[in-house]
């Protein structure tokens, strides 16, 4: 992961000559070679240039995407877990709406509402995915606000918006933290879906799954084109995973090594 942060973060330096959109028709579906490490697509673009260009994209919509939806969901998934009656209900009977699409269909109707591109594709995800992050946020509060702790708090005069903030809210962070971490490959795994059948980011902005698409349509002439496509986001929704395993052994004490 630190590789992919760090060449999506240096592109702009390390493809001074070779842009993503810079076009050599003579060497058009060229295979990898000196010139061009990773090939060409089929109007010549430096295929390398394109994928690194598109890590930009795909870490920035996971990023943006699980911060806005882990926010949204901690925020209703304290209320509901805290405060319980009608606002629990209400939130809740809200969480299971949006869990009863498939998180994939719900996306692509999103995006058809919003249009294609990447806000779009960041307000949808958003949406599709605060739903996971208010149902562990709203079972831990309802198991910590029975806690000796919030129990003194509340004895010596503390009110609801301390209590939730400064007391409960940093003991419940740990799963908030894992799920965010795994949920960067997911999101990276539904952009390029998204891309891939046209609803997502579009071209010729170099997103991971559009070049894929795209290079479909040549896997006979031009295999490498949707074969390292299809390395880059498998690797990278990997390193998103194993760190997320990583960071679940660190901060959860049941999986530390005795």
């Amino acid at each position: 992961m630190l590789v992919v942060i760090a060449l999506a973060a240096a592109a702009p330096w390390i493809f001074t000559r070779a842009s993503p959109d810079q076009i050599d028709i003579l060497a058009r579906l060229a295979p990898p070679s000196r010139l061009h490490v990773l090939g060409t697509d089929n109007i010549g673009r430096d295929l390398l240039a394109r994928l690194v260009w598109g890590a930009r994209i795909s870490l920035l919509v996971a990023l943006v995407s699980v911060g806005g939806a882990a926010s949204i969901g901690v925020t209703l998934g304290l209320l509901a877990g805290y405060l319980g009656g009608w606002v629990e209900s209400v939130v809740m009977r809200i969480v299971d709406v949006f869990l009863s699409f498939p998180a994939i269909l719900l996306a692509l109707a999103l995006v058809a509402v919003l249009g294609a591109g990447v806000t779009s594709v960041i307000t949808a995800l958003t949406l599709v995915f605060w739903t996971q992050y208010a149902r562990v946020i709203r079972a831990s509060a309802l198991a910590e606000k029975q806690k000796v702790y919030v129990e003194a708090a509340t004895a010596v005069g503390a009110n609801s918006g301390r209590i939730v903030i400064r007391h409960i809210l940093p003991n419940i962070l740990s799963p908030v933290i894992i799920l965010a971490t795994l949920g960067m490959g997911t999101a990276v795994v539904a952009e390029s879906t998204l891309s891939f059948l046209g609803m997502g980011v579009q071209p010729p902005a170099p997103s991971w799954g559009w070049t894929l698409a795209f290079g479909t349509r040549y896997l006979r002439d031009a295999p490498h084109i949707a074969t390292f496509s299809g390395l880059a986001i498998m690797l990278t929704v990997l390193g998103f995973n194993l760190l997320g395993d990583g960071v679940r052994d660190m901060l959860d004490p049941r999986f530390r090594p005795q």
